[in-house]
């Protein structure tokens, strides 16, 4: 388990009609969940003794690991899924839920603070804007600005 804050690899129980699903969110928007993070999910869920999951990511899975939840029954969802998802209740109509879908601040995907849109001043590309995690020095992480 990664992350400013462990949580163990649940994010959120939901319950309805009787049934408990145990949830892992990924604010990654530019990169996809792989095998690791999916297997991660399923110790949690073995640790809880959840048998169901749901894992929701903002961009998406890679093929391996979209084999290992199909196989162990664990829902994914996506940008468009989630949006989906949001269009059937009264969430759509919530200020909150608006607020949230419409933040255009990043993330680091290796400790989850917020990144800081930054000018490179040495190198190759000196000059350049970058999205660089706002823990610098702490975390190097960065992504390129397209």
């Amino acid at each position: 388990m990664a992350g400013a804050n462990p949580d163990g690899g649940i994010d959120l129980i939901i319950e309805k009609d009787g049934q408990r699903s145990a949830v892992q969110c990924k604010q990654w928007k530019t990169r996809y969940v792989g095998v690791k993070a999916v297997r991660e999910f399923l110790g949690a869920l073995n640790r809880c003794r959840n048998s169901k999951g749901i894992f929701v990511t903002l961009c998406g899975y890679t093929g391996e690991a979209k084999q290992l939840a199909d196989k162990h029954g664990i829902e994914i969802v996506n940008e468009s899924g989630l949006a989906s998802l949001i269009e059937t209740t009264d969430t759509r109509f919530d200020p909150e839920a608006i607020a949230i879908l419409r933040d255009t601040r990043k993330y680091c995907p290796k400790c989850e603070s917020e990144m800081a849109l930054r000018t490179a001043t040495k190198g190759n590309g000196a000059g350049r804007q970058f999205w660089g995690c706002s823990t610098f020095p702490r975390c190097r992480y960065t992504l390129p600005v397209p």
